[in-house]
């Protein structure tokens, strides 16, 4: 493998490299998010067939130039890896908007690598913290970012509409300490 260069996001010249990203996943297993009436858990079940993924970053296009922090991962002029920070002064948290690693890349630390920067981005943005949001269909970033740091800190049976994505996604999020 060649070095990854890690670099500042170059608009509107990498639109078309980070329209090739594949950003999809497939899992065998989900999390279910079991709720009683004031406590939740998490238990991983296996799936009779595997769940299949792909994040469509064109809706994105238009707000990746105005984030406060976009990084891009290039191996040899291919944009592999895309991290994008936004800081919400009211609260002082920075939101992780974006962290894909393609597929072909996976499991090489190059998300590491990103997820470092973007924690970093987020202390030189004066945060308190970074905060992230995933979905209940994919464990490995649930284990990743718990790998690295992140905690559990609340969901959203309600944020995706159940007619556009799969009812089995709910909305998990997990935040970083700064302090």
């Amino acid at each position: 493998m060649n070095e990854i260069q890690l670099r500042r996001l170059n608009w509107p010249h990498d639109r078309a490299a980070i329209g090739l990203l594949d950003t999809s996943f497939s899992t065998t297993t989900i999390y279910q998010l079991h709720q009683t009436e004031l406590t939740m858990h998490l238990a991983l079940v296996d799936l009779a067939s595997p769940f299949e993924k792909h994040y469509d970053l064109s809706e994105d296009y238009a707000r990746l130039p105005q984030h406060d922090w976009v990084l891009v991962a290039e191996d040899q002029s291919q944009v592999v890896g895309l991290a994008a920070v936004e800081y919400q002064q009211w609260n002082r948290r920075a939101v992780l908007e974006h962290c894909y690693v393609d597929r072909h890349y996976r499991g090489r630390g190059l998300g590491r690598q990103l997820l470092t920067a973007a924690i970093a981005a987020a202390r030189q943005l004066s945060a308190r913290c970074l905060w992230l949001e995933t979905q209940t269909t994919n464990p490995a970033a649930i284990e990743f970012y718990r790998t690295v740091g992140f905690r559990w800190c609340g969901s959203d049976w309600q944020l995706y509409d159940p007619f556009a994505l799969d009812p089995r996604e709910i909305a998990l999020f997990f935040s970083y300490d700064l302090t």
